[in-house]
């Protein structure tokens, strides 16, 4: 639901992203995730909004010996969280962070850590459905983006202030007008 809403939120960039997959998908062959996979600005447009809408955004683990982290003795058997939310969102790790850009990802600049992006955890604490989500999004979006016209049926809707957390939205409605097409989608 993010990627839309940004995608719907940036009319630059989903015209950019529907010009990518147009381009990438000029023959009647279906959209395939391999080839999907390959595409840049598709797979940035995914990522940037995993790094600002995580669908989990902390992830703990126990510690299996006392460790001591800059100076705080944590001991064995405590349980550490991470909160990929303030990574995410940290000036430390993405120049504009508060900023949907998913340029960060084809042009990375001085400014921005990508290996600070964690949306699937890493480690031997990563997601194990991590490809299977990552393929599930690029052809959701491809598809439907190739098949519709889509715009934000209430403009006023505000991610940030609305959707009181990843999970759960108020009145996030999107209009959907079926493109005439010469060919089928996948």
């Amino acid at each position: 639901s993010s990627t839309f809403y940004y995608l719907l939120r940036h009319p630059k960039a989903l015209a950019k992203l529907q010009a990518e997959l147009r381009e990438g998908f000029l023959t009647d062959n279906p959209l395939n995730d391999e080839k999907l996979s390959r595409l840049p600005y598709l797979n940035a447009c995914i990522h940037e909004s995993l790094r600002l809408q995580s669908p989990v955004n902390d992830v703990g683990a126990r510690i299996s010996t006392g460790i001591e982290v800059d100076g705080v003795y944590v001991p064995r058997g405590a349980k550490v969280f991470v909160d990929k939310y303030s990574i995410h969102r940290s000036a430390n790790y993405f120049q504009d962070p508060d900023q949907w850009d998913p340029e960060r990802w084809t042009t990375p600049t001085a400014g921005s850590d990508l290996g600070a992006f964690s949306a699937f955890s890493v480690g031997t604490h990563a997601c194990p459905g991590k490809m299977m989500g990552l393929r599930v999004l690029r052809l959701t979006v491809a598809k439907l983006l190739m098949r519709y016209d889509l715009e934000l049926a209430n403009p006023e809707f505000d991610w940030d202030r609305d959707a009181h957390c990843c999970h759960v939205w108020q009145d996030f409605r999107v209009a959907v007008r079926v493109r005439s097409q010469a060919r089928s989608v996948g």
